[in-house]
C-alpha cells in the first residue's frame, strides 16, 4: 500500500507540471457576449485568470483518469487516503471549465455595486468630513477615498494614481490569475449554480470598503456596545445622510396631518441604509463562519493516516 500510495502522489506532481505548461485561448469577444450568463453576478475572466483555470481544470482531468484505471484495476485502496479536498476538486473540475468568474451582483466592480457604491460615497463623505472636524485619526484619509469614488475616481486619475476601491478590484484580479493550480481551496465553498448575491468575504472586499464610513463606524468611535440601542442609533445616522432623502417629505407630511404619506416617505428613506445595513450583516456573518471554520480545521490538527497534502502535492 505505501508503494501506491507513492507513485500515485509521485504521478500527480508530474501530472501537475504537465498541465502547467499547457495553453489555453480564451473564446473569442462575439462568444463571450452571446454566452454571458448575466453582467450583474459574472465577470469575463482575464485570459491569465482563464488559462489558469483551464490548466487546473486539464490537471484534475488527469488525475481522474488515473483514479477511474486504478479502480478498474482494483487499485482503490490507496485512494481512500488522498486528501479528500483534491478529490472534491477532481468531482467539481468542470467548474472551472468556463471563461466567466461567478463573483456575485454585490461583489466590488460589478454593475449594481458600483451604483450602491456610489450612493453610500455620497453618505460617507458627509459622514466622514463631520469625522475630520471632531479630531478622528485617519477621516482625512476615509474622506480622500469616499470623497474620490463619489466624483468617479476622477481625482486619483488625474494625480496618476488609482483608489484603493479600484485597486482591490485590480488585486483580486491578479490573485485569481497567479494562484498555482495545486491551488484547490474553491472546493471549500458550496457549488454555485445559481449567480451568488454575496461576494466572497476576501480581503479584497474589504480594502474596497475602504473609506465608506456609515453609521456604525460613528457609534462604534463614539464607544456604543453592541446592541439594539447601537443598531437603532447606527439606523438613524443612516437615513439622515441618506442621499435618497424622503426624510423632509415625511416629516411635512406628519406637520399636514397625513400620517399615511410621511410613514411612505420614511419607509423610502429607510430603505437603501436597511439594505447596507443588511448586507454588512450578512457579509459580516460570512467572514466570521469562515474564521470559525479554519480554526475547527486548526484544532483537528494533522489526520494520523496518510495524506497527499498540499505540501506534498507542490514539493
Amino acid at each position: 500500500m505505501p508503494d501506491n500510495q507513492q507513485r500515485i502522489s509521485d504521478e500527480i506532481r508530474r501530472l501537475r507540471d504537465e498541465a502547467a505548461q499547457q495553453t489555453f485561448e480564451r473564446p473569442g469577444w462575439m462568444s463571450l457576449a452571446v454566452n454571458h450568463p448575466g453582467i450583474l453576478a459574472y465577470q469575463v475572466k482575464t485570459q491569465p485568470h482563464y488559462e489558469r483555470d483551464m490548466r487546473q481544470a486539464a490537471w484534475l482531468d488527469s488525475i481522474a483518469e488515473m483514479r477511474d484505471r486504478d479502480w478498474a484495476q482494483g487499485n482503490s485502496g490507496a485512494w481512500r487516503e488522498i486528501d479528500p479536498n483534491l478529490l472534491a476538486a477532481v468531482d467539481r473540475r468542470d467548474e472551472l471549465k468556463t471563461p466567466y468568474w461567478n463573483r456575485g451582483v454585490l461583489a466590488s466592480g460589478q454593475p449594481l455595486r458600483n451604483g450602491t457604491d456610489w450612493f453610500q460615497s455620497v453618505a460617507s463623505s458627509g459622514i466622514n468630513a463631520g469625522r475630520m472636524a471632531a479630531g478622528v485619526e485617519g477621516a482625512d484619509e476615509d474622506f480622500e477615498e469616499s470623497a474620490n469614488r463619489m466624483l468617479g475616481g476622477i481625482p486619483k486619475e488625474l494625480m496618476g494614481t488609482s483608489g484603493l476601491h479600484q485597486a482591490a478590484w485590480e488585486m483580486e484580479r491578479r490573485h485569481a490569475a497567479e494562484r498555482p493550480i495545486s491551488d484547490v481551496s474553491f472546493v471549500q465553498e458550496p457549488k454555485q449554480s445559481m449567480p451568488r448575491l454575496l461576494p466572497r468575504a476576501t480581503p479584497y472586499e474589504q480594502m474596497a470598503l475602504s473609506g465608506m464610513s456609515d453609521g456604525h463606524t460613528v457609534t462604534t468611535e463614539l464607544g456604543m456596545q453592541e446592541g439594539p440601542l447601537k443598531r437603532a442609533a447606527s439606523m438613524a445616522i443612516d437615513v439622515v445622510t441618506d442621499p435618497v432623502n424622503e426624510l423632509g417629505v415625511g416629516i411635512r407630511a406628519l406637520l399636514r396631518g397625513k400620517p399615511m404619506q410621511a410613514a411612505g416617505a420614511f419607509a423610502a428613506e429607510a430603505a437603501l441604509p436597511a439594505t447596507f445595513y443588511g448586507i454588512n450583516e450578512a457579509m459580516q456573518r460570512e467572514i466570521e463562519q469562515a474564521q470559525k471554520d479554519r480554526k475547527y480545521a486548526q484544532a483537528r490538527g494533522p489526520s494520523r493516516t496518510w495524506r497527499l497534502s498540499s505540501s506534498a502535492v507542490n514539493r
